[in-house]
């Protein structure tokens, strides 16, 4: 339903905590809680691909009573196990009756109808064959057996993704693992190398679990293990369904999130055009899917340095995220975030901060306080005041940011590289110059692992230790570093970006620095004349 069972919002957390202790709630049934959403049920349901009254006809029966015995207060009453509930679970997808609704004889009879659709149709045709001919007869068997055979398949599609599912997570029992401890990561990788011989029949299920996958490892930072996946859940999908379908918007999406990651951003633009255009083809134009696709290519645009033509995509997703999901959702303060950086970009410092500081407060607030998103906004409030030089706010906001990043992800993931690299910039301001180094040596080292060579944040890295090797007069050092920070920024974005004017000002004072003044001066000019055109 796109919402909590029990929202802390409404009481104050203090109290809420207390009624969780103390066991004083009753939660509404997911139904139930749809229809108290009256201003948010349409969009909820378009995100799931349906309508209002659909999703609510869905929900009512068996997934209210699943939903509601897992949340039970007396735990005698609820599954004994994750299992029971994946087993009920199971039961509902195959239309069996589930161990979580009281029997009843009328309960019974339909899910033995739902179970053998093709049996009961057959038995209404036959009786209604003696009445009618033969004629009637032969086309209501062709229909059934049409009939029966599309159950077949559903049937088919649900037992084997349960089947899947269940070997998955299989690998994590005491008994499969011997005593040994399995990671998340184990279980994926299980997945992964499974799911491209299994479900050959269900090319569709198939290519959704391989999205999903994908997704996780791309959040994951294990960019390499993501993209055959995510490839070959869209050639799928454009192979089964046609070039024009949403699902296949949803491939494109992923892949460009993927390329963007990586730094591969002119990859990633041409996908993200063509996902707006077939959802703008099939959905109204402030269609939370269509808002999202927009707020991706700005994003795209936003990490190029093509500041002019993000701004009215980002703004665009805004209004459109806020409209449909209210001001305090987590997809909003993304946008939020988004242009909070794109200000900071244009050295609109004191425009950008209320923008970080209301993205921190949404997520704070709808998210637990060391989810990785809210390390996101500290990271980038910590960059705010950094170029406000208010050091000491900074260094406490990036790590709170890294000890969030560190506890929750992957040792070698690309975001602890940045909360690294930016502590070490605060470290080289101060004049603490071991600590600087060290801290961008290892921010580099996840960053060379992670990305492309090509990657713009490689470069800030490059250029963050060569200003530490400048001001030890180690020259010999820095050289080569603003070399290569420079060869990267030039190719990855526009001409005039403030970072590629920022490396050549650092460089320009190594070499006057070395008293190489007239190479000093020629980059001195190169930035001045970029420092225009920016303006």
């Amino acid at each position: 339903t796109g919402s909590l069972p029990l929202d802390p919002r409404g009481v104050g957390v203090p109290e809420f905590l207390a009624r969780l202790v103390m066991r004083e709630t009753e939660p509404p049934s997911p139904s139930v809680k749809l229809t108290s959403l009256a201003d948010r049920q349409r969009s909820i349901a378009e995100f799931r691909h349906t309508d209002a009254r659909s999703l609510a006809r869905e929900l009512k029966g068996d997934l209210d009573w699943i939903v509601m015995k897992a949340m039970e207060k007396d735990r005698s009453r609820r599954y004994e196990t994750a299992n029971g509930l994946a087993v009920d679970i199971e039961r509902h997808l195959r239309h069996q009756p589930v161990i979580a609704r009281p029997p009843s004889t009328g309960y019974r009879i339909l899910k033995f109808v739902r179970r053998h659709k093709a049996g009961v149709a057959a038995a209404a045709v036959v009786a209604g064959a003696l009445v009618v001919g033969i004629v009637v007869t032969t086309v209501g068997l062709v229909r059934v057996t049409r009939a029966e055979a599309e159950t077949a398949r559903e049937a088919e599609a649900a037992r084997q993704v349960s089947d899947f599912l269940v070997g998955l997570f299989r690998v994590s029992d005491p008994g499969e693992a011997r005593g040994e401890t399995i990671s998340a990561r184990e279980v994926l990788d299980r997945g992964a190398a499974e799911i491209t011989s299994d479900l050959q029949d269900q090319p569709i299920v198939q290519a959704r679990l391989m999205a999903t996958m994908g997704e996780v490892y791309t959040n994951m930072g294990l960019y390499d293990e993501a993209r055959p996946l995510l490839e070959r859940s869209l050639a799928i999908r454009e192979e089964q369904l046609g070039l024009d379908h949403l699902d296949v918007a949803e491939s494109l999406q992923r892949l460009a999130w993927l390329f963007r990651e990586r730094g591969e951003f002119k990859k990633a633009g041409p996908l993200l055009e063509r996902v707006i255009a077939i959802r703008e083809r099939h959905l109204r134009p402030d269609h939370l899917d269509v808002g999202n696709g927009v707020a991706s290519l700005g994003a795209n645009y936003l990490q190029q340095g093509r500041y002019e033509e993000a701004e009215p995509l980002l703004r665009r997703a805004l209004a459109i995220r806020e409209r449909s999901l209210g001001p305090d959702d987590p997809a909003v303060a993304a946008s939020v975030n988004n242009l909070g950086i794109l200000l900071w970009r244009q050295r609109k410092f004191a425009e950008a901060e209320p923008f970080f500081e209301r993205s921190l407060a949404i997520r704070e607030q709808a998210l637990r306080p060391n989810h990785p998103r809210v390390a996101t906004s500290l990271n980038n409030l910590g960059g705010l005041y950094f170029r406000l030089e208010k050091y000491a706010e900074a260094e406490q906001a990036y790590e709170r940011a890294r000890s969030i990043w560190e506890m929750t992800l992957e040792p070698n993931h690309p975001d602890i590289a940045k909360a690294l690299n930016n502590l070490a910039e605060v470290y080289w301001v101060q004049g603490r110059y071991d600590d600087a180094e060290r801290y961008f040596r290892r921010s580099l080292a996840i960053k060379e692992t992670a990305y492309n060579p090509d990657h713009p944040l490689i470069a800030s890295s490059l250029r963050g230790l060569a200003n530490v090797y400048r001001d030890q007069a180690r020259y010999d050092a820095a050289d080569p570093l603003y070399q290569r920070a420079l060869a990267i920024q030039q190719a990855a974005l526009e001409p005039d970006d403030a970072e590629i004017v920022d490396t050549l000002r650092d460089y320009a004072e190594m070499l006057r620095q070395a008293d190489r003044v007239d190479e000093a001066l020629e980059l001195e000019a190169r930035a001045e004349a970029l420092g225009r055109e920016g303006d």
